[in-house]
């Protein structure tokens, strides 16, 4: 059996077809899958810049390419073939360095936020970086935000970051630098802020009714010991509060969120000083619909606090009482009345009834009745014909008794007496006038009295109105209550049964006298500007007090001056603050201090003279930080310490000071990260030993003082051209430790012979830091007289002497008996004590 051969046999036309449909399939799975291979590609480009102008998402249509897409970043190209890169002469210049930014601040707006912000960058710099400390010490920097975090989807650079979680009453130090590539900036000064010690109150306020409110709050979560309330108030509107950030429609993504600054044009004045326990506060002496805007913050022992969150504002109640009726008085007839009224405004309150009341000269009153709600009609009955009476009626609500309808008359009948005779004034003062007439003439009935009227102006004056009456026999009258300086018209009539007849037919006109102007209303209010809390302590705050008061009545002749004066205590030790002329009716007083009480009145002058003083207004300026610390002095120095005094501050900022802080460096005042804080003193102290430092060393200090309001500016001394630097003392020679001795008879053996003498041997203990160099001995004979015996080296520990040799030493003497020894150890700089004295028995020759 043959095996089969293998053959090549032709493509057949018959099987093109299915060799076309297998190409084909291949061609279009490779076009499918670069399709695919690129889109990915392009999508990592991020989103599609539509700049606005498109709300579809894009459509392939069949024939026609993609429209083409912005990106923050290089778009990657449509092919995966890497282009051939054109060569650049001299090759890619390195990134320019950026400079370092500038005005970094840093500010806390809650207990756990600090925001940091620094000036735009004008140069080449594609980004920042911002670094964070506890101290400003080196090697504690970390990293807080990087380029990423500092540079929004849209490509900008963020100039600021606001650190958050932090921790009630905690310092932090902030750095920035910029990027450019891979060229980094220097890092920029530092700025350090801590956060607040408290969060922020919760208020509430509160109408208690037209006068009062009530303002209440909670207390906050707290870091330090609160102490008290700080109250504060202003009748400014809030400002709205925005931040405003464009935000690129075609740029999604994470953006950093601002929180807004609290921050206020408006003038704010201390309102109360709240005990710690206290939760409400009540602000009495208001008008009805006032309006007042409220902030409480905590007193706290240590860290500023944070005022309460927002602006907390309330109105009091607007008069709640019924308004007064109008009054209509028609006769029915010779002896009864009509009283007729409109129902008046009820104010918010439903009226609930009426009472009227009757007068026979309109100023002494008789309850006549009351009605209801609805009642507007009252029906009187005199009893007597030619009598003469004033009525008037008030409504009446929940809220009390409203204002009396203005005083209404009418005559009953007409009268048939003769005029009165012979009207004429006998006396005039500024708010009065004496009238006296003669009798009239009896008529048809007996006389029941006389009717006296009054218009304001000459005898061309017009609108007379009723002033008073009087009995049959009373022919005078004074009407009170007038005008100082201005002209009074009078008329009387006589009234009798039928009723009242005709009127006198001279009237009289008098002037009333000039009088001095009436009494102003005064009132004070403390004013501060604030510059800013970068601002030094000394001149962010500017004080002064506000004074406005009422125009007085003028008393006939308008005033032409003000007379302001101040007092430190209200009771007396009045001075003489300034004179306005007429047509301002308030001034300021420039000439206060911080955390100043000052009490104040004005008084009106015209052609007359002086009026009285008004009421007495005082005001409480704002305190401040203290300010204007003394310099520091040494009080003493020493190797390993430095004892450093101070005096209080020349201005305590109107609180007084509660504590200091002192910091001390190594390092100058070129950097303040390099300061620590070394003690927080009391208000008491004056004086500081600083402990535990470092021999022949430059220390540098600086203190600053706190109060109520907060801590002062640092005091360092450089700004007078002097500094608070000081140099311990150089470390003194340290002498090694005493050696201790004992001496024995010896033989001593020299040059082979042997002969006797004395063995001195020494022990000496180790001290630290100190290298012994030799040995000493010294001899006497009666301990007094000492001479050299011989020296040692360091690493020997004994001492031969022969007994001829000690004899040598006194040739004076004939004999010698005992001999003594003592001996020290030497050293660089200082020897060691001599050792305790030893003796021994010289023999005989």
């Amino acid at each position: 059996m043959k095996a089969p051969r293998s053959v090549t046999e032709p493509l057949s036309i018959a099987n093109w077809p299915r060799v076309c449909a297998l190409a084909l399939a291949v061609v279009l799975a490779i076009v499918f899958m670069i399709g695919l291979f690129t889109t990915a590609i392009s999508r990592a480009d991020g989103p599609p810049d539509l700049g606005g102008a498109f709300t579809l998402p894009f459509k392939l249509e069949q024939g026609r390419p993609p429209p083409a897409r912005a990106s923050s970043v290089p778009r990657q190209p449509d092919s995966l073939t890497t282009p051939t890169p054109t060569p650049t002469p001299g090759g890619t210049p390195a990134p320019a360095k950026p400079d370092a930014p500038t005005g970094v601040n840093a500010y806390p707006l809650s207990y756990s936020l600090i925001e940091v912000e620094w000036d735009e960058h004008k140069g080449n710099v594609d980004g920042f970086e911002l670094q964070v400390s506890p101290d400003g010490s080196d090697g504690s920097w970390q990293l807080l935000a990087g380029k990423a975090r500092l540079k929004d989807p849209g490509g900008r650079l963020y100039n600021w970051y606001q650190h958050r979680g932090l921790g009630g009453h905690q310092a932090r130090h902030y750095r920035v630098r910029a990027t450019n590539g891979n060229a980094r900036s220097e890092w920029s000064s530092s700025a350090s802020a801590t956060t607040l010690s408290t969060g922020r109150p919760r208020m509430s306020v509160a109408a208690l009714d037209e006068f009062n409110l009530k303002i209440s709050w909670q207390m906050p979560r707290a870091f330090a010991e609160v102490t008290g309330w700080e109250l504060e108030v202003t009748t400014d509107a809030p400002e709205p509060t925005t931040v405003t950030y464009i935000l690129p429609l075609d740029r999604p993504g994470g953006y950093l969120v601002r929180q807004p600054r609290q921050q206020s044009n408006r003038q704010w004045t201390r309102l109360a000083t709240p005990a710690v326990g206290d939760r409400s506060y009540t602000h009495s002496g208001l008008q009805p619909s006032d309006k007042r805007y409220y902030r409480i913050r905590a007193v706290t022992d240590e860290g500023t606090a944070s005022w309460s969150g927002g602006v907390d504002h309330g109105t009091t109640l607007k008069t709640t009482r019924p308004a007064a009726p109008r009054l209509v008085v028609e006769a029915n007839g010779a002896t009864e009345v009509v009283l007729t009224w409109t129902e008046p405004a009820d104010r918010g309150y439903p009226i609930t009834g009426y009472e009227w009341q009757e007068s026979a000269d309109g100023r002494e009153w008789t309850d006549l009745g009351s009605g209801s709600a609805d009642q507007t009609k009252a029906t009187i009955n005199i009893g007597e014909t030619g009598a003469f009476r004033y009525y008037r009626v008030r409504a009446q609500n929940v809220r009390g008794s409203g204002a009396w309808s203005h005083a209404a008359s009418l005559p009953l009948g007409e009268g048939t007496a003769s005029r009165p005779e012979s009207l004429k004034a006998t006396g005039v003062g500024d708010t009065w006038v004496d009238l006296e007439w003669g009798p009239a003439i009896v008529g048809d009935s007996p006389i029941t009295g006389y009717h006296v009227q009054w218009k304001k102006g000459g005898y061309d004056g017009t609108g007379w109105t009723n002033i008073g009456a009087t009995g049959p026999l009373e022919l005078t009258l004074r009407d009170t209550d007038l005008e100082p300086g201005v002209w009074h018209s009078y008329r009387v009539a006589a009234r009798d049964q039928e009723g009242l007849g005709p009127w006198t037919f001279q009237q009289v006109s008098v002037k009333t006298v000039v009088a001095p102007p009436s009494a102003p209303t005064l009132t004070a209010q403390a004013q501060v500007r604030d510059s800013g809390p970068h601002a030094p302590a000394a001149g962010r705050y500017q004080v002064w007090i506000k004074l406005s008061w009422t125009e007085p009545r003028d008393g006939g002749s308008p005033p032409f001056s003000y007379e302001i004066e101040r007092s430190p205590n209200g009771d007396g030790d009045w001075k003489e603050l300034s004179f306005v002329r007429t047509g301002k009716v308030s001034t300021e007083d420039h000439g206060v201090g911080f955390g100043w009480t000052m009490y104040y009145r004005v008084k009106a002058r015209n052609k007359a003279g002086g009026g009285p003083w008004s009421n007495v207004a005082s005001a409480t300026t704002r305190a401040a930080p203290p300010y204007y610390l003394p310099f520091l002095k040494p009080e003493d120095i020493g190797e390993d310490q430095i004892e450093i005094g101070w005096k209080p501050p020349d201005n305590d900022g109107g609180s007084p000071v509660t504590g200091y802080e002192i910091q001390a460096s190594t390092g100058g005042y070129s950097d303040d990260s390099k300061f620590s804080t070394v003690a927080r003193p009391s208000a008491s102290a004056s004086t500081y030993i600083h402990r535990n430092l470092k021999p022949d060393t430059r220390y540098c200090y600086r203190y600053r003082a706190k109060n109520s309001v907060g801590w002062s500016d640092w005091q360092r001394g450089t700004a007078a051209g002097k500094d608070h630097c000081f140099h311990t003392d150089a470390m003194a020679p340290v002498a090694p430790a005493t050696p201790s001795i004992t001496v024995a008879a010896t033989t001593i053996t020299v040059d082979g012979s042997e002969i006797e003498g004395v063995k001195v041997s020494w022990t000496q203990p180790v001290k630290k830091g100190v290298t012994v160099i030799g040995f000493f001995v010294s001899i006497s004979h009666d301990e007094t007289d000492w001479r050299a015996g011989g020296n040692a080296g360091a690493d020997d520990g004994s001492f031969t002497i022969s007994y001829a040799d000690l004899r040598n030493a006194y040739p004076e003497l004939e004999e010698l008996t005992k001999v003594y020894f003592r001996a020290q150890a030497l050293a660089s700089g200082v020897d060691s004590a001599w050792s305790p004295t030893v003796s021994i028995a010289i023999p005989d020759e």
